[in-house]
């Protein structure tokens, strides 16, 4: 399995500061691929939320159509992205074209 680069847009909603890093300290991180859908065969149902410790930000996996195959070290990539891209500017970040057949995405953002 290879690495994919996701594509990464900014989204002009402000994030509150340090919250998002405890999102990517805690992911689990693993090469092994998982299925990630929305129909009860999925390893991974979607829509899937990871909350940061003080539940101030969020990222949502979710599907652009169907059930994708991608490994947790892809989605933490594609975290990291954003973050990288994203949120040291205050702002939230959508990264999409992930997973075997490019079907998942990622939102980064303010939890509520």
């Amino acid at each position: 399995m290879t690495s994919h680069v996701s594509t990464v847009t900014c989204l002009p909603r402000a994030i509150s500061e340090n919250s998002c890093r405890s999102i990517l300290d805690d992911m689990r991180v693993s090469r092994s691929t998982s299925s990630f859908g929305r129909n009860g065969r999925a390893d991974v149902k979607l829509p899937f939320l990871l909350l940061s410790r003080d539940r101030r930000c969020k990222v949502i996996i979710d599907t652009n159509s169907r059930t994708d195959q991608a490994s947790w070290f892809q989605m933490w990539e594609a975290v990291q992205a954003m973050y990288g891209m994203c949120y040291r500017f205050g702002r939230g970040g959508r990264a999409i074209n992930i997973g075997a057949d490019k079907q998942l995405s990622l939102e980064m953002g303010p939890a509520f």
